[in-house]
């Protein structure tokens, strides 16, 4: 017996052929689907999608999370984006990975600077018999100080 596997995104179709099998990540774990599957509606969650082919060659593709129907011997999986892995530069991949851990670095340092602000903020409402207009003030700074952030994190192209 075969499946039909359909992997969609907004930019193109990823997968339409028969196969044998497909692993795939769901938001509560790796899911196997052989022929004849219990009909499942699940989110996608992002990770690899093994497909064995009818020759029984498997190959890898990436989701990037979306949902997955399966009933009656199909599969149809849309999803946010979603890549081959035969079609993923090593080298881009590379420069990928230490850009990201590059702005987790970022996002670190303001995450902090927001605590110390919160924090700043809770201090000075415990000083003053006037907590509630002191705090709506800090509120007001943080916010000020969050679309400053949101504006810097524009120019140095910040992907989160």
């Amino acid at each position: 017996m075969k499946l039909n596997l359909y992997v969609l995104t907004p930019k193109r179709i990823i997968w339409d052929c028969e196969v044998k099998e497909i692993i795939l990540s769901t938001n509560r774990g790796q899911i196997g689907v052989l022929p004849n599957h219990a009909p499942i509606n699940t989110a996608v969650d992002m990770g690899p999608l093994r497909i064995r082919l009818l020759n029984d060659q498997w190959l890898t593709a990436v989701l990037w999370s979306g949902f997955a129907r399966i009933v009656n011997n199909e599969i149809i999986i849309l999803g946010n984006d979603a890549e081959l892995g035969s079609d993923i530069d090593p080298k881009e991949a590379q420069q990928a990975l230490e850009i990201a851990e590059a702005n987790l670095s970022k996002a670190e340092v303001i995450g902090l600077v927001l605590c110390i602000l919160i924090q700043t903020c809770y201090l000075w409402s415990n000083m003053d018999k006037r907590k509630l207009s002191i705090y709506r003030v800090c509120l007001r700074l943080i916010y000020y100080e969050i679309s400053i952030l949101n504006g810097w994190l524009e120019i140095i192209n910040f992907k989160v």
